[in-house]
């Protein structure tokens, strides 16, 4: 939970309730072809969500999460280093 001046702090520089922790963006450009003004063909978005062994989402964090879902981009809860790691691997690849 976060105390109440932190809270505040982040409302007032305009951050969302339930926007997730992360936002990891992969963009792979082709080699080669880095001095060609080519538009990137390969871009991903991975929304993720920290939480603890027992961390739920409170109802504004299942809202974001379903907005993510909705625009067709990733969404995860990530509960160890290990699922991070194989996330990275998943946008990678």
């Amino acid at each position: 939970m976060r105390n109440v001046r932190e809270a505040t702090v982040l409302k007032a520089t305009g951050t969302l309730s339930g926007v997730s922790d992360i936002v990891l963006i992969h963009s792979f450009i082709p080699k080669g072809t880095e001095a060609m003004n080519i538009p990137d063909y390969k871009r991903k978005l991975a929304f993720v969500e920290i939480k603890t062994e027992i961390g739920r989402q409170n109802i504004a964090q299942m809202d974001f999460e379903r907005r993510v879902a909705d625009l067709g981009y990733i969404y995860r809860i990530i509960r160890s280093l290990d699922e991070f790691k194989n996330l990275i691997a998943e946008i990678e690849s």
